[in-house]
């Protein structure tokens, strides 16, 4: 589907609305595959993108888009033997520290900001590709073993369960 314009050029749809424009984006990260992340180690990380709609700070007629890309996972017992971060029989104890409690963790997100939706999603293309390439050669072992010590020793401490929305961040930049 395509406009004529009064130059007698074409051009895609606008987009009217930032629900729409985000779940196209979305639709567009399923369509290419880019939702889930390896680590090194062979952990699974989740894509999240938020898109917002602001004013332009210079120009009073035109919008700014901005896009948030972040990756998030989740430690529990079974990752964390998957990927090797703990040995299920020497590391028994502290597993069964953990139990079946989940500790959630968010890498530091990236901001992009354009006026252009189609510029945009050039830009998150091209992030997700070094997002990628980046997260295949970090061994994240040490931060999931500093993360789950830290969380147990809060667990600890405090006798009570850490709730779920308290995320650890942990930034890729390589």
């Amino acid at each position: 589907m395509s406009f004529s314009t009064p130059a007698g050029t074409t051009r895609r749809p606008v987009i009217p609305s930032v629900a729409s424009a985000d779940a196209e984006f979305n639709h567009w990260v399923e369509r290419q595959g880019l939702r889930d992340f390896r680590d090194a180690n062979g952990g699974l990380w989740q894509l999240q993108l938020k898109l917002q709609q602001l004013p332009h700070p210079q120009d009073t007629q035109a919008t700014l888009y901005r896009l948030q890309i972040g990756l998030s996972c989740v430690l529990h017992t079974r990752h964390l033997v998957e990927v090797s971060a703990y040995d299920s029989a020497d590391d028994a104890r502290l597993l069964q520290l953990l139990g079946e409690d989940q500790v959630p963790v968010e890498m530091k997100s990236r901001l992009f900001e354009n006026v252009s939706l189609e510029n945009l999603r050039g830009q998150l293309a091209d992030e997700l590709l070094r997002m990628r390439k980046s997260l295949e050669k970090v061994d994240l072992n040490s931060m999931r073993k500093r993360v789950i010590g830290q969380w147990i020793d809060r667990k600890q401490r405090f006798g009570s369960r850490i709730p779920s929305s308290s995320a650890d961040k942990i930034d890729l930049d390589v």
